[in-house]
């Protein structure tokens, strides 16, 4: 099935929804920019950003499946992915809690919970899932997971992106923020996600002898219904502050529907604030 195979692949290389108070806003919409503008806004938030010699991250990613046949059977899932990253880029270092919680149908208190805790000192990689021990390789080995550094990943999708529209300003604590939101267009989309799907043979159908499997897939462009993406950038700083995904899909094998909505939310703060990371003693008296 697609969008289990695209899920299961999600969830194991992907992740801002925070549980700080927030704040009274207000929103004004009275100025317009050109499409020239706002590519030079987003370059620049980008840089700036990515100049930070410090940031902590708090991330969201929250998923919900429902597949139907015609025979009026119904499957839901849901998953969430919660996790905080810690970002020293003067010394190289970074310190990543995750958690993902299963829950077997909707509504329903979550039957499964894994904790990942990951140290990237340069290019060491410590990573301990659940009660297990730490375990050590490079990060070349784990790169492509989308918590390693949910900001660069994001910003890879940024890149791509060439039709932003503002969408106003918002006062949060007394700091103006611009608001910008895209709708990418497909082939944006799939390049982004390429790297995140599972690499084939894909699980089609289940028979008596277990799954089937197909060695293609049909492009994620084909099933995507809808795709948002919100950036809030502080007007005197040009740091990014918030970022935010949605998509919806939806597919038809055979005489089945399947059909995930997935929300991703990015807080980003703390900037060039001091950040202490050293590895548990565990490690270190390894």
């Amino acid at each position: 099935m697609l969008i289990i195979a695209v899920i299961t692949g999600a969830l194991s290389l992907i992740t801002g929804c925070n549980n700080h108070e927030m704040p009274a806003k207000s929103t004004t919409t009275e100025t317009t920019h050109s499409q020239q503008e706002l590519q030079t806004l987003v370059t620049n938030a980008m840089l700036t950003t990515g100049q930070a010699s410090s940031y902590k991250t708090e991330f969201v990613f929250d998923s919900n499946f429902t597949m139907s046949d015609s025979n009026s059977s119904k499957t839901q899932m849901r998953s969430t992915l919660t996790g905080k990253i810690e970002c020293d880029n003067s010394s190289d270092k970074s310190h990543i809690t995750v958690i993902m919680s299963m829950y077997p149908s909707l509504g329903e208190e979550s039957s499964h919970n894994t904790t990942a805790e990951i140290y990237i000192i340069s290019d060491t990689v410590y990573l301990k899932r659940d009660d297990s021990q730490w375990k050590q390789s490079s990060y070349s080995q784990i790169s492509d997971l989308f918590y390693t550094n949910a900001v660069e990943h994001l910003f890879d999708l940024l890149k791509l992106i060439k039709d932003f529209k503002f969408q106003g300003y918002e006062t949060i604590n007394g700091h103006d923020f611009y608001i910008l939101e895209s709708t990418p267009n497909p082939d944006s989309l799939s390049k982004w996600l390429d790297k995140y799907k599972p690499k084939p043979p894909y699980p089609v159908t289940t028979g008596p002898n277990g799954p089937n499997y197909t060695t293609t897939q049909k492009p994620l462009s084909e099933i995507f219904n809808d795709f948002t993406c919100t950036l809030y950038i502080q007007k005197t700083t040009m740091l990014i502050k918030d970022i935010a995904v949605k998509f919806a899909i939806k597919d038809n094998i055979s005489q089945t529907t399947e059909n995930l909505d997935v929300s991703m939310t990015i807080k980003i703060y703390d900037y060039n604030q001091p950040i202490e990371i050293n590895l548990p003693k565990e490690i270190s008296n390894t």
